[in-house]
Order: structure tokens, then sequence, then C-alpha cells
């Protein structure tokens, strides 16, 4: 659990582009990013993506631990000019394909959340893919 406007991201608001058009949380994901993570915890990479696209990603740590996940779990990435959700499609289910890890899209909170597939699943929440379509 982390305290809101924690890490260097602070609280995400509307992303707008040059046309004054609020982007959604589908668009913002799909930002291109550059990150390098060595050895970095799991939930300070989210905060950096977090930083960079201007999109709160909450980890629901009891969801996560049900598949075995913690958001200690070590990262090592590194990724020039490449979209959010793929950075996020490698972290949390090419690296970690046998824990299941999806993110759905909390629209109400404006927010992103990370949780095991069968908590969202159970919950009837929408998986956002984060590869494909």
């Amino acid at each position: 659990f982390r305290s809101p406007g924690f890490g260097k991201g602070g609280p995400a608001g509307p992303s707008e582009t040059g046309g004054g058009r609020n982007l959604t949380i589908a668009e913002r994901l799909r930002k291109p990013i550059s990150v390098d993570f060595s050895n970095e915890f799991l939930f300070k990479a989210l905060e950096f993506i977090e930083g960079e696209i201007g999109v709160k990603i909450k980890t629901d740590g009891p969801g996560m631990q049900r598949v075995g996940v913690t958001q200690n779990m070590r990262q090592d990435l590194k990724f020039d000019n490449t979209p959010a959700a793929e950075i996020l499609f490698v972290m949390l289910e090419q690296n970690l394909k046998d824990r299941e890890l999806c993110v759905w899209i909390d629209e109400a909170n404006n927010q992103v959340v990370v949780t095991s597939r069968v908590v969202a699943e159970e919950q009837k929440r929408t998986i956002f893919p984060l590869r494909g379509k």
C-alpha cells in the first residue's frame, strides 16, 4: 500500500495534447517512454512509469499476493521510446507469466490497477489488453 502522492509522479491529472483535448487513460498508456531499470523494486518502476504518463498506477497488494507476487519484486528492463503499455506487459505478464498479473482501468478514480487475473475476474473487472487491440 502506498499513500497518495508518494514518489516523484504526484497526483495524476488529465494530460492535454496540443489540441487541448484530454487524453484517456488508454491513450496515455500508449505514450512512448524510455526506462532503464536495474534491480529496481516493482513499485518504484511503476512509480516511474506513473510519472512519465501522468496516470496513477495502484498496486492491489492482496490481489497480487494471491499469485505470489509482491511489489518488492526486482525489475531489470531497458526500453527506449516504447509504449508504456508494452513495458507494463513485459513487467507484469511476460516476466511473471506463471503469476498471471494484469491491469484494469479504474476510470472513476483516474487510475490503473495492477492485480492478479484471478482477482480481476472475481471482481468482474474488464482487463485492459497491454498488448494487441
